[in-house]
């Protein structure tokens, strides 16, 4: 990963990146992001909104 994706965040004081994820209830993983630790988790939430969005489309052709 380039350097450029690298981050401080002054409230947790941690310097690098931070690793998102998300699960369904049975814990299966559905997505994962890495992003700078400098980026906030309200942020890294319209990521996973952006995918679940795009692959709900998907899903809805497919059936169609």
């Amino acid at each position: 990963m380039p350097a450029a994706t690298r981050g401080y965040d002054g409230g947790k004081k941690v310097p690098g990146r931070k690793g998102r994820v998300v699960t369904d209830c049975l814990d299966l993983l559905l997505a994962v992001a890495v992003t700078a630790a400098n980026v906030g988790d309200r942020y890294a939430a319209r990521l996973f909104d952006a995918q679940e969005q795009g692959a709900t489309e998907q899903r809805l052709r497919e059936i169609a």
